[in-house]
């Protein structure tokens, strides 16, 4: 009878798996207890990394700004959710309690219990509170610290911060968790985020925004060149020294460039039939101008007076336009005809797109160790500082972009704790106490859970503790690497397909043990 039950259960089991073959069941992470206050931790923990990398990539003031900020967070989300496998399986983050779960297992809590909108960010307000910088906010620190009763421990200094953090204790980064936020950065520089412009992340210059000429032109809807940005200038006038900007925002038929010659701006087109630059039509008084330390000029509209006047002896200019600007008017009909942008002065400053590429590997040291997230905010600090101490950049993009790695390794590596040393053990330890000098009795009590035979119910206990587990699907990673053929791949054997029938599978060994424990009790009762 037994052998008849044990077969019917045994395909009832291989009927009913194959029937649900190919059909899927949700699989729920691990169970964890989530609130709103953990989800916000969470987003913002994801957010001040998100602002670490943004520094790296070449922005250099940050994510500080809510509303830029928020827009470009939004991207990152969304662009995770449509991966095949999101980058969160290995960064680890330690709890209050103690206990560790991966970031993906916390964001699938967190979308089950509160829904999808919990990982938006909060408002403003909180976003600030989670902002904050070791030891320059928090509570205002006590005037009068009260001493402590032992003598011999040192008051530690209030420093007026109180960490925002309080679920998230720790948090171990993966370098697949950065890569994933770095080709955010390089899709915002190749234009693939719509509504986000990389340019109005970038920093500003005298209150004026940065524009570079980027290869080619922008037109609007009549087909003309657009031509929008600022020219800072400085000239030396008996040593007195004039300060100015130019300011410009129209628009021309044909394509128009800068041509610097050393003793002021000048604008000219291209005239393609007769393969030579002309005098553009734009007239100068279009031009806005702000003065400083006005010395011996007549406040003309135009350039005249300024460049030609023999008092000049020296001149120095700075281009944020979207229209080239070149030192000869030889390298500006070079660019006219051939594209070439060789003495090109108003270029990007540096490769964002290697800037953003390479931010993985620059960030590596982070990667390293546990940390608390309410540091995060005053590394971004020290990295933004350092960016900006910065010289102002040559006219080699490589040159500038890898000096700007250059000093962010060393900030990064400046502002990052030092690992706590592993304590040394004690060369010539004490011997143990007598155990009979405890107290009256102490030598006769003995915890009778660790004695033979009494321990036997409790290990009994401890091995069904031990077999009650969450069920976790089977992936093998087999690393193949043939060196004479060039290959360097893995075999990834994923049994993730069974889960559905595996699930009945339980459900009949969990049935077919009741059968035979109903059994078994029988013939026990009757002995």
């Amino acid at each position: 009878m037994q052998k008849r039950i044990s077969a019917l259960l045994l395909a009832m089991v291989i009927v009913i798996g194959s029937v649900l073959n190919g059909n899927t069941l949700k699989v729920k992470a691990a169970s964890v207890a989530v609130s709103e206050d953990f989800a916000v931790e969470l987003t913002m923990m994801l957010y001040n990394l998100l602002e670490t990398v943004a520094i790296s990539s070449g922005i250099k003031d940050g994510l500080d700004d809510y509303e830029s900020g928020s827009s470009l967070y939004d991207a990152f989300i969304a662009s995770v959710e449509s991966m095949t496998e999101p980058p969160y399986y290995d960064t680890i983050i330690t709890m209050e309690d103690g206990s560790k779960m991966t970031v993906k297992e916390a964001l699938d809590a967190v979308e089950s219990t509160l829904g999808s909108n919990a990982l938006k960010l909060p408002t403003s307000e909180t976003f600030a509170k989670y902002r904050v910088i070791s030891g320059t906010g928090g509570n205002e620190p006590d005037p009068t610290p009260t001493p402590s009763a032992d003598p011999d421990s040192t008051p530690v200094p209030d420093t007026g911060y109180k960490d925002p953090f309080t679920y998230i204790q720790d948090v171990l980064v993966s370098s697949t968790l950065l890569s994933a936020m770095a080709g955010i950065f390089a899709d915002l520089y190749a234009g693939k985020i719509d509504g986000l412009e990389y340019s109005d992340y970038l920093s500003n210059v005298e209150n004026v925004p940065e524009r570079y000429f980027k290869g080619q032109y922008d037109y609007n809807s009549y087909g003309e060149v657009l031509i929008r940005g600022s020219c800072y200038n400085y000239f030396d006038k008996l040593n007195n020294g004039l300060s100015f900007y130019y300011e410009i925002d129209t628009s021309y038929p044909g394509k128009i460039c800068f041509v610097d010659s050393g003793t002021g701006p000048s604008l000219y087109a291209y005239n393609a039939d007769k393969n030579a630059l002309i005098s553009s039509h734009i007239s100068a008084k279009r031009f806005i101008k702000k003065y400083y330390n006005r010395v011996d000029y007549d406040g003309a509209d135009t350039f005249s007076g300024i460049s030609s006047d023999s008092s000049v002896t020296s001149h120095k200019a700075i281009f944020y336009f979207n229209i080239p600007a070149f030192s000869t008017q030889a390298q500006a009909l070079a660019f006219f005809q051939t594209g070439e942008l060789t003495g090109l002065l108003n270029g990007e400053p540096y490769d964002f797109p290697d800037l953003a590429t390479s931010t993985a590997e620059r960030l590596q040291p982070l990667t390293g160790y546990e940390f608390a997230p309410g540091r995060l905010p005053g590394i971004n600090a020290a990295l933004s500082t350092a960016a900006a101490a910065l010289p102002e950049p040559g006219l080699d993009p490589a040159e500038n972009t890898e000096a700007y790695k250059n000093v962010l390794n060393a900030a990064l590596t400046a502002a990052l704790p030092e690992p706590a040393p592993e304590p040394e053990p004690d060369p010539d330890p004490s011997p143990s106490p007598d155990p009979g000098t405890g107290g009256e009795g102490e030598s006769y009590k003995r915890d009778l859970r660790l004695l033979f035979p009494f321990c036997i119910p409790f290990d009994f206990i401890h091995l069904i503790q031990a077999l009650k587990a969450e069920p976790e699907t089977p992936k093998f990673e087999i690393p193949v690497k043939l060196d004479f053929v060039d290959v360097d791949t893995s075999i990834v054997i994923d049994l993730a397909w069974m889960d559905p029938i595996m699930k009945i599978w339980r459900l009949g060994e969990l049935g077919l043990f009741i059968v035979m424990l109903m059994k078994s009790t029988s013939k026990m009762i009757r002995w």
